[in-house]
């Protein structure tokens, strides 16, 4: 859904700055509706490529990070098996600390 949002009401692709989303109007004072956006299938199809290509982005920028990291988040699994929960000072000091290597 954030995608969606990125592309359709914020303008964050390469579409450019505009908004397909849903129009708000004002019909009388304290009263509004929501009027559906009406664009193309083509238009459609675009806006779903630009969401599919946020998300892919995204989805590969987060297994980069897990696999650089992964010693760490190994470390942080085999103590939360071993307690259950980390406070913040605990999970820092965990981050910090150099991952032991396994035999």
């Amino acid at each position: 859904r954030l995608a969606r949002k990125m592309v359709i009401e914020f303008g964050m692709s390469e579409l450019g700055p505009i908004n397909l989303g849903p129009q708000i109007d004002v019909a009388e004072w304290g009263r509004s509706y929501i009027q559906p956006s009406e664009i193309s299938p083509e238009m459609a199809a675009k806006v779903d490529k630009e969401i599919k290509k946020i998300v892919d982005e995204c989805y590969e920028k987060a297994v980069e990070v897990l696999k650089k990291n992964k010693k760490k988040l190994d470390l942080i699994a085999e103590e939360l098996v071993e307690k259950e929960t980390l406070e913040g000072e605990d999970f820092e000091a965990l981050m910090k600390a150099k991952p032991k290597a396994h035999k």
